[in-house]
């Protein structure tokens, strides 16, 4: 099993790839894997709380705002609007987004 530390020092279970997921799952690691899209199977693990997914294609965000308990995002170097940005940072106002 993988862990993901934070700068607190708070652990999170990690996966790296969508068959790695399941409840006990709190991060989810696809950076640099070419995604134009956000894999549909991410919008039903409303239990995660880390979600980075930098250096992809991504332009839409929609459906993230299932997640919930999401509290840290990475969405940098992917191809996403301003308006694409604030109607997230409205619909996720307690997570913590990196763009």
């Amino acid at each position: 099993m993988a862990y993901l530390v934070d700068i607190t020092g708070t652990e999170y279970t990690l996966a790296t790839s969508l068959n790695q997921l399941n409840i006990t799952i709190t991060a989810l690691d696809l950076r640099h894997k070419n995604l134009s899209e956000i894999p549909k199977a991410i919008f039903e693990q409303t239990q995660l709380k880390v979600l980075l997914l930098s250096n992809n294609k991504i332009s839409q965000l929609e459906g993230l705002e299932k997640l919930t308990a999401l509290q840290t995002l990475y969405i940098s170097l992917n191809k996403i609007s301003k308006e694409e940005l604030e109607k997230l940072k409205k619909v996720l106002p307690k997570c913590y987004i990196s763009y």
